[in-house]
């Protein structure tokens, strides 16, 4: 199983969500490391969204993870802990295979922690090249720049959310 987790998004000006350009070269990861594996990618829905609509692999092998609506309207933030849970739901003991990780790389040792948290092995594929680089645009202000985002990290790790 591949697990792709979102980082940032687009908002346009009518309030729409999209993917962004970080979740198209993150959809672009998980091609290759299904590619490399031939595993089901079961991925956050900006990355599932971009993988169907572009046609990057077949539908069957991709699982979107969809945030849940909000009563009154609008969606609930899916959290990282949210996204790895929400993934390995309904994965039996006897697939016990290694989860492989597609993640911003600055995010993906996060990722990684959360899916060990739930007991599952999880890491980054040898060689995947995953993005390094932030969205100035993001619709997620700690996605614009690293170093929002490390101090949103480190916010995270002292338990200020």
């Amino acid at each position: 199983m591949i697990v792709a987790f979102s980082f940032g998004n687009r908002v346009g000006a009518d309030g729409s969500v999209e993917p962004g350009p970080l979740n198209r070269r993150l959809a672009a990861a998980a091609v290759r490391a299904h590619a490399a594996t031939g595993a089901v990618v079961v991925a956050q829905w900006e990355i599932a969204r971009v993988l169907r609509t572009q046609r990057l692999v077949a539908d069957e092998v991709v699982r979107s993870i969809e945030p849940a609506l909000r009563p009154g309207g609008g969606t609930e933030y899916l959290n990282t802990a949210t996204v790895a849970r929400t993934a390995i739901e309904g994965r039996s003991s006897m697939d016990g295979g290694a989860v492989a990780v597609v993640a911003h790389a600055d995010h993906a040792a996060r990722c990684v922690d959360e899916l060990g948290r739930l007991t599952v092995r999880a890491g980054v594929l040898v060689g995947l090249a995953l993005p390094t680089d932030y969205d100035e645009w993001s619709g997620q202000l700690w996605t614009t720049n690293r170093d929002r985002y490390l101090a949103h990290e480190r916010s995270l790790l002292a338990g200020d959310h």
